[in-house]
């Protein structure tokens, strides 16, 4: 119950009071610094965890913490469906040995290894063979391998997954990348919640200039230039100003909303009161979030950046990049595909 508490404090005797788990982090990674006091020097950990601190902020400050305390030797993957059936979560098994406190890596080697095989398929014989040869570098198709300097890979700018593949290559261009989003403002689609008033169907009468476009749903992306073509309404004026300029239609349709309640119960509420937001006004949709390119926001099953042929608003479905400042958004658009 108190392993929280107990790992933060091994982990503060060691290495200082400003070292610790970032609060997200899954309960598993408690676990490893709780086990190296119970461990002899030298001696072995093997656990089955999820792989959610491979791809992660939380993950980052794990296993920099984790390399000081123990030499990080295997981390083990399915290639072949998972290991558990009745569990949502991808697993690894991470294999590592206690040394001293922060002992320089430059000795260290960590390798990635991939099952191919379908466990369940192997009898204990076989599982016997494959961990012997795992371990002696007696590489077989059952499983293969990639291995790292371990101090090569802590601070590498990608996520750890891809170290189960060769990415040795990727030292020849290390010197000549940027963070994407040096250039892009990057973040989920526009979600303004109440979709009758901001994506107003045809026949509204709304003045021309406060009507953009916005992309409602990744399936309408057929190639790698998307078309936005539903209405979205987008004022940024007071009303006084939409007065003195006689945009009645504007006028007309915020008023339309303006007595509207957002559900029929008890505690409903006025749209105005629960469209609020800072420093813009409650009928509002700020053209500061429409998108120059998108991306699917399941990234692993539509690999693909597409440009906009307008900057348009894109849904909240949608992952959008609104460039930061003038850039070649063609030559961008090209190098991130």
């Amino acid at each position: 119950p108190t392993i929280k508490e107990d790992t933060k404090k091994i982990i503060q005797k060691y290495l200082g009071n400003k070292v610790k788990l970032n609060d997200k982090s899954d309960l598993y990674a408690y676990l490893p610094f709780h086990f190296w006091e119970l461990l002899e020097k030298n001696g072995k950990l093997g656990i089955i965890i999820s792989n959610s601190w491979l791809g992660t902020e939380w993950g980052v400050i794990f296993r920099n913490i984790l390399a000081q305390f123990f030499r990080i030797e295997f981390v083990i993957t399915s290639g072949n469906s998972r290991w558990f059936h009745n569990a949502d979560v991808v697993t690894n098994i991470l294999i590592l040995e206690k040394k001293s406190i922060s002992l320089p890596l430059d000795m260290e080697n960590t390798k990635f290894v991939t099952i191919l095989e379908d466990l369940r398929n192997i009898d204990n014989e076989n599982i016997e063979t494959l961990y012997e040869n795992i371990l002696t570098n007696t590489y077989d198709k059952t499983f293969k391998v990639q291995e790292y300097k371990t101090q090569n890979i802590m601070n590498i700018p990608l996520n750890w997954n891809t170290l189960f593949i060769d990415i040795s290559w990727l030292d020849e261009l290390t010197d000549k990348l940027i963070y994407v989003n040096s250039l892009f403002d990057i973040n989920r689609g526009e979600r303004r919640g109440w979709n009758a008033m901001f994506y107003p169907e045809k026949g509204h009468n709304i003045e021309s200039q406060y009507i953009k476009s916005i992309l409602r749903t990744p399936r309408h992306i057929k190639t790698l230039i998307a078309k936005a073509e539903t209405d979205a309404f987008c004022c940024s004026k007071s009303i006084e100003e939409l007065k003195r300029l006689n945009h009645n239609g504007t006028l007309d349709w915020i008023n339309k909303f303006k007595y509207q309640y957002n559900n029929e119960k008890e505690n409903a509420q006025l749209l105005p009161d629960i469209l609020v937001k800072p420093n813009i006004y409650w009928y509002e949709m700020n053209d500061s979030t429409m998108a120059d390119l998108v991306a699917s926001m399941n990234f692993d099953e539509r690999i693909f950046i597409a440009k906009l042929d307008v900057k348009s608003f894109v849904d909240q479905r949608l992952t959008r990049f609104t460039a930061k400042k003038d850039i070649d958004i063609d030559l961008i658009h090209a190098l991130l595909n």
